[in-house]
């Protein structure tokens, strides 16, 4: 279901973004104390009903093992190791500090940007929710540059690298060993039949029968 969503053409950022903190927090409520207690008590219960005795082994807590230094080593004494950095020398640059120094935005500039646009937005079309559209009929780059660069990176970068990957082996499950002599023609034909079988699968095949048989399949002999 998450991957479908993924591929979606309409996919967004945003969404995909929903979408990651929702299976994130299904997993988080799945490993918690309560979740565990109550699939506990739905074990004991299934294995009431259909009489089926098992018992728990007593666990006890693992010690964790102390790492001792060798005895060959006692004579020697440790200066530094290996990737060992001062702590004024650890980089503690952001993920938000390299994407803004790579696409030169500036912060404050961007803050003034966003408050004058979600105003003149609120006051034209009368609503709240602002949606990409009225953004990209309104931003301009000369006007909002800060913004503009930002809404062409979100508008480009694809959330997921799975469409790609689903073409690539598609393609390698319909040109097998045993079809090398297809050409190519053909081979880009079935390639978009199975890639895009989202709207194959809409196409109707009386449309198909029918648009074979206007065709003018007589053969010139020479």
């Amino acid at each position: 279901m998450s991957t479908s969503s993924f591929i979606k053409k309409n996919a967004t950022l945003g969404k995909a973004a929903i979408l990651i903190k929702g299976v994130l927090q299904t997993f988080e409520n799945g490993r918690s104390t309560l979740a565990f207690n109550n699939l506990w008590l739905e074990i004991q219960d299934f294995a009431k009903d259909y009489n089926i005795n098992f018992n728990v082994p007593f666990q006890t807590q693992r010690l964790k093992r102390i790492r001792r230094e060798p005895n060959r080593l006692n004579d020697f004494v440790l200066i530094t190791a290996t990737g060992a950095e001062e702590p004024n020398e650890v980089d503690n640059a952001t993920a938000e500090d390299y994407f803004r120094d790579l696409l030169d935005v500036n912060c404050y500039n961007l803050k003034s940007e966003i408050t004058v646009v979600k105003n003149y937005l609120t006051l034209t079309t009368g609503k709240d929710d602002i949606s990409l559209e009225d953004l990209k009929t309104f931003i301009v780059k000369n006007v909002y540059p800060n913004i503009y660069k930002l809404l062409q990176v979100a508008l480009t970068l694809p959330i997921s690298s799975a469409t790609c990957e689903r073409s690539f082996s598609a393609m390698r499950r319909i040109k097998t060993w045993m079809r090398s002599t297809m050409v190519e023609n053909r081979f880009n034909d079935l390639s978009i039949l199975n890639i895009e079988k989202d709207l194959a699968k809409k196409i109707s095949n009386n449309d198909i029968v029918n648009a074979f048989s206007n065709k003018n399949r007589y053969i010139v002999l020479k």
